[in-house]
């Protein structure tokens, strides 16, 4: 018997005579590939040798750690990054903190954003993206009429992107 991941699956592939033991462990059976199937790596880790069940755990628990972050992340009230918005308006700290988490969700590059450094001085990210939007508000006009005049900013033009900015 051999537990193999493909994609997102974990597959067994085993013989007529072994059939249940991935059928008891929780495996599927996918009739138009002919295999035993699973998406969760502890039910693979039930019929792994016991160097690849290790392994396995500690990628369960890699993602359990990470999925409690961002469970944490999302009941924030605050946060120290520096979200741009449409000028004249303000994020209330709770929307700020949601944003952050929505994109850290989708895995956008956190160190992308400029952050509060308590001293007052912009960061190097927020030069960057001071930059950014000054070449972005060149292009565009000074009304938003050039081609790529989105009607967002730079945030919003990342995440309807789906981070490609």
């Amino acid at each position: 018997m051999e537990i193999v991941k493909e994609g997102p699956r974990w597959v067994c592939r085993c013989t007529f005579i072994e059939k249940d033991q991935p059928k008891a462990a929780g495996f599927r059976w996918d009739p138009a590939k002919r295999q035993w199937w699973t998406p969760d790596a502890e039910k693979a880790a039930k019929l792994s040798s016991p160097e690849e069940a290790g392994k396995l755990m500690e990628q369960v628990a890699a993602k359990q750690m990470l999925r409690c972050e961002l469970i944490d992340d999302s009941r924030q009230a605050d946060t120290d990054y520096i979200i741009p918005c449409p000028e004249g308006l303000e994020y209330l700290p709770f929307q700020k903190a949601g944003i952050v988490s929505a994109l850290r969700r989708c895995g956008f590059d956190l160190s992308l954003l400029p952050r509060h450094n308590g001293s007052g001085e912009n960061t190097n990210a927020q030069r960057n993206l001071s930059e950014n939007e000054r070449n972005a508000q060149q292009d565009q006009g000074e009304f938003g009429e050039g081609p790529n005049a989105s009607g967002t900013g730079t945030i919003g033009r990342v995440v309807a992107g789906n981070g490609q900015g």
